[in-house]
């Protein structure tokens, strides 16, 4: 590379917002059409283009957002697929899908470029002055050097915009061949298990989700890689919610802050900002981790850290409103917690008696979560906490804190309350997230724990029929 080209390729890339990830660039002056390899962050441009800059800042958008990573692909080419109702509709768009998504990001990239940078612009403008048959993609980048935006794209949902493009590619058969591919992207089995997690998370049905994932991926796609995505979806969820506490000459906790241009680029939080915006917008929504002063007193419990209980009830009535689901969801951002601060774990779950037992105390917390959601299917027709509650006893610490998750439709309830009895010598703090019709049944419960001889007692009252709560308020604990 001369030394001016490779000027001119860092003054672009320095100019680029939000700044590209780390990549390498590989010269080619035989290849015809800039691309870029998202598994090894390879760019490839011909540098006798009339158009560097642009092909430049084409590819680090496919770097940075359209699309960084398989999981968005095929979310997008799920939705998409579900808005198209005839089956050879359906069955071409399998087929064509790689061509689709070509053209529809490449249009949300040339259309931003335009609008942000005037290289870009004038060189998207000379590329048109030369096209006699302008295609779907080329009438978008007219719209775009104009300051506008093609009807069809859909930022928000941009599987809209692949059903608009795919039903133009259908009428347009002919020039299917002109449209060559320019980023490159191998099937991830790993990519797609996170994509199928969130796409049931938005309310997709799991069974249809995970069939289309393995049409798409061409082979079965093993239950293990699933659990594992659902574990560090739930985890990362944890850790978002989540700051560090420090302790030294005076405690302080890390926090999120928005990021400002100007500011070093290697406190820009890139990952944590796309995942939670899906889009980079610098100034806006860019974060960073910032230090500030924690409020008076211990954090936590004790500045020597925290022994953590889980007490999860997995019996038959936690079916009703899939109550079940998001217990496992708060027990798994309860055991992400743990793992961000280090703390000890011991999980029980019950239904007839006890179900599973992690038997001691636990900091492998990723293996342990997997053994968790690998078992936790409710499925008894009685509810017999008294068995966990001995198994906690069975390794209690002083001054540890028991999570206990439950709908309280229990069978044991006088043996229960021997069993807290025995728990109160060990001085714990023990918090009840109580999924009930009855909003007093809360109290109900934590003045027996209360009268059992526990001091510290939290409950937290959920409604049946609005579940998904739970999860906050597992967050609003949690960040106490």
């Amino acid at each position: 590379m001369n030394i001016h080209l490779g000027r001119v390729l860092e003054a672009i890339r320095l100019t680029h917002m939000p700044l590209p990830p780390p990549h390498r660039v590989r010269l080619d002056a035989k290849t015809p059409t800039a691309y870029a390899d998202l598994k090894t962050r390879t760019v490839t441009l011909n540098p006798k283009s009339r158009s560097l800059e642009w092909d430049y800042r084409h590819e680090i958008e496919h770097l940075n957002k359209w699309p960084r990573r398989l999981k968005q692909f095929f979310i997008h080419y799920y939705k998409a697929l579900k808005l198209l109702s005839n089956p050879s509709d359906r069955k071409l768009f399998k087929r064509l899908r790689n061509t689709v998504a070509n053209l529809v990001y490449d249009a949300f990239i040339d259309t931003e470029l335009c609008h942000r940078y005037p290289e870009v612009r004038r060189q998207v403008k000379d590329y048109l002055a030369t096209v006699t048959n302008p295609h779907i993609l080329d009438e978008a980048r007219a719209l775009a050097v104009k300051g506008k935006r093609a009807f069809w794209l859909h930022e928000d949902s941009p599987e809209y915009s692949f059903v608009h493009v795919f039903h133009w590619v259908k009428r347009n058969m002919p020039l299917v061949s002109q449209f060559k591919p320019d980023f490159t992207q191998e099937l991830s089995e790993e990519d797609v298990a996170e994509a199928i997690v969130d796409l049931i998370d938005m309310g997709e049905d799991e069974e249809d989700v995970v069939r289309e994932a393995e049409e798409f991926l061409g082979k079965r796609i093993k239950r293990r890689l699933i659990l594992e995505a659902l574990v560090r979806s739930r985890f990362n969820f944890a850790i978002k919610a989540t700051f560090d506490f420090k302790v030294a000459a005076e405690a302080s906790r890390e926090v999120y802050s928005t990021w400002r241009l100007g500011e070093p680029i290697d406190e820009l939080e890139v990952y944590e900002t796309v995942r939670s915006y899906g889009v980079v917008i610098p100034g806006h929504n860019t974060l960073k981790i910032e230090t500030v002063k924690a409020v008076k007193g211990k954090p936590r419990r004790t500045l020597g850290g925290c022994n953590l209980a889980l007490v999860v009830d997995s019996s038959g009535s936690m079916r009703e409103f899939e109550c079940w689901k998001h217990a496992r969801d708060a027990t798994l951002m309860l055991l992400g917690f743990a793992k961000r601060y280090s703390y000890p774990v011991l999980l029980t779950t019950f239904g007839d008696g006890m179900y599973y037992s992690s038997r001691g105390w636990r900091t492998d917390h990723f293996k342990l979560a997997l053994e968790f959601v690998e078992g936790y299917y409710p499925e008894s027709s009685y509810t017999n906490v008294v068995p966990s509650l001995q198994e906690v006893l069975r390794y209690a610490k002083a001054d540890m804190t028991v999570y206990v998750i439950s709908d309280m439709c229990i069978d044991d309830v006088a043996d229960s309350t021997k069993a807290f009895r025995v728990l109160a010598g060990y001085k714990p703090k023990i918090v009840l997230f109580l999924i009930n019709p009855e909003r007093e049944q809360v109290e109900h419960i934590c003045g027996a724990v209360r009268r059992a001889g526990v001091t510290t007692v939290k409950g937290y009252w959920v409604n049946p029929k609005e579940a998904h709560k739970l999860t906050e308020h597992v967050i609003q604990e949690i960040n106490l």
